[in-house]
């Protein structure tokens, strides 16, 4: 059930993902332990626009704080701008995944905090 609750997640926020000209940063701390701390000049950033440059897309910030399987993870990435915490909220409590916390933004680096 946790795998399939973290597939939901990963997939969901990729899925929103498809990515304007905010620059992100961007992490899972399943896989990167220091996404739960705050980010820094040395973490990992991404140029949203360069997923999609030809679909003229619109993107912010997002940072997620969510619980599976009693351990709470955090993630960082690009989510297109019409999306919002109220949309991510409905998605992962229809997938059983508690969303603690949710941040979209929509400036330079807004979700490293």
């Amino acid at each position: 059930m946790a795998f399939k609750a973290l597939l939901f997640v990963a997939v969901a926020v990729a899925a929103f993902a498809y990515t304007s000209a905010t620059e992100c940063y961007l992490c899972n701390s399943q896989i990167v332990p220091g996404c739960a701390k705050e980010q820094g000049k040395r973490s990992n950033s991404f140029d949203c626009a360069s997923q999609t440059p030809l679909t003229g897309l619109k993107y912010n910030c997002l940072k997620t704080v969510y619980e599976i399987g009693g351990y709470e993870h955090v993630q960082r990435n690009c989510i297109e701008k019409n999306v919002t915490c109220g949309t991510l909220r409905k998605q992962f409590k229809a997938q059983g995944v508690d969303l603690k916390e949710c941040l979209v933004c929509g400036k330079k680096l807004c979700n490293g905090q």
